[in-house]
C-alpha cells in the first residue's frame, strides 16, 4: 500500500512543468548581478595582496641570484 502510493506520487509530480513568474526570474538576475558584484568587490579589496603573492615570488628568485 505505502509504495502504491510513493509510485502514484512520483507519477503524479512527474507530469509537472516548472514555472517562473517574471518576479521569480527577476530575483535569479538580482542574484546573478550580486554574486558578479560581490565577487569584483572582493577581487578589488584584495588584488594588493594577490599582487604581492607573485611580487614575493619574483624577490625570492632574485635574491638568491644575486647572493651568489
Amino acid at each position: 500500500m505505502i509504495f502504491l502510493s510513493i509510485g502514484q506520487l512520483i507519477g503524479h509530480l512527474s507530469n509537472q512543468h516548472p514555472y517562473l513568474d517574471p518576479g521569480s526570474g527577476s530575483i535569479l538576475i538580482q542574484l546573478l548581478l550580486a554574486g558578479l558584484l560581490g565577487a569584483g568587490i572582493l577581487l578589488r579589496a584584495s588584488w594588493s595582496r594577490i599582487q604581492n603573492l607573485f611580487k614575493r615570488g619574483k624577490q625570492d628568485q632574485t635574491d638568491d641570484g644575486e647572493d651568489e
